[in-house]
C-alpha cells in the first residue's frame, strides 16, 4: 500500500474549531469560552468531537480540573437547596414524574455509553480511588454528624446490621472491643506502636502514609 494513502482522515485544525463546529455555536459565543478534552490529551486523548467540550473558565477549572472543589461546592449548595426546600430538592420536583424521567434518561445514557462513573479509563485511573476515598471521608463525616446511615443507631439494632456483620464475621459488643482494644500495630516507617487508629493517626501527623502500619500482636 501507498504510505502516502491513510485509511483514516485525521482533523488536522484546532481542536477550538472542531469543538465550535460539533457544538454549533458562533465565533461570538466561542469567544472566552475554554474547550476540555474529557480524555486528556496526556493520556491518549484525541480532538475527536465527542472528546471535546465547550465550557466557560470556571467550568474549565473548578469542575473538570479540580473535582474536589466541585464535590464541595455541590455539597453546600446541595445543603441550602435541602434546608430552603428549593431547586432539585423541592418536594414538588422531588415528587414529580420529571424527576424520575430524568434519572432514568440520564442513568441509561451513563451505562449505555459507558461515560461518567462507568468511563473504563475512570475506572482504571488514580482519580478514581481518590474520588471513592474522599467521597467515603466526606459520607463518614456527615453521617456521624447527623447520626445517619451506618452511624444511625435505628440502624444498628435492625435485622439488615446484623445480617451483615453476621455474614462478614464483625463481633461486637464488650468482647469484640476487648479483641480490639488488646491489638498491637507498629509503624512500618519508624517502628511507633499502639492500636490500629493509634499508629494511622501518628504516621498522618508525620505526613507519612497512614496503612504504613503492621500487625504484631
Amino acid at each position: 500500500m501507498d504510505r502516502d494513502v491513510s485509511i483514516v482522515k485525521v482533523d488536522k485544525r484546532p481542536h477550538r474549531k472542531i469543538a465550535q463546529e460539533n457544538w454549533g455555536l458562533t465565533d461570538g459565543q466561542m469567544k472566552g469560552m475554554h474547550v476540555h478534552h474529557r480524555v486528556p490529551r496526556s493520556r491518549g486523548g484525541t480532538n475527536d468531537p465527542s472528546n471535546l467540550y465547550v465550557c466557560s473558565p470556571w467550568f474549565h477549572a473548578y469542575v473538570w480540573h479540580d473535582k474536589y472543589f466541585f464535590v464541595e461546592w455541590s455539597s453546600k449548595v446541595g445543603a441550602d437547596n435541602k434546608k430552603l426546600g428549593r431547586g432539585i430538592l423541592s418536594l414538588e420536583f422531588l415528587s414529580s414524574d420529571r424527576k424520575r424521567e430524568i434519572c432514568r434518561e440520564q442513568g441509561r445514557k451513563v451505562v449505555d455509553n459507558r461515560t461518567g462513573i462507568l468511563d473504563p479509563l475512570y475506572l482504571s485511573s488514580p482519580e478514581k480511588k481518590e474520588d471513592s476515598a474522599r467521597g467515603g471521608r466526606i459520607g463518614g463525616k456527615t453521617n456521624a454528624c447527623n447520626l445517619s446511615g451506618i452511624c444511625n443507631p435505628e440502624y444498628h439494632q435492625s435485622k439488615r446490621a446484623r445480617e451483615i456483620r453476621r455474614q462478614n464475621g464483625i463481633k461486637t459488643g464488650p468482647r469484640a472491643a476487648a479483641t480490639t482494644n488488646a491489638q498491637l500495630w507498629r509503624s512500618t516507617v519508624d517502628g511507633f506502636e499502639g492500636r490500629a487508629c493509634s499508629v494511622a493517626r501518628h504516621n498522618k501527623a508525620n505526613g507519612w502514609d497512614p496503612a504504613a502500619r503492621v500487625k504484631i500482636r
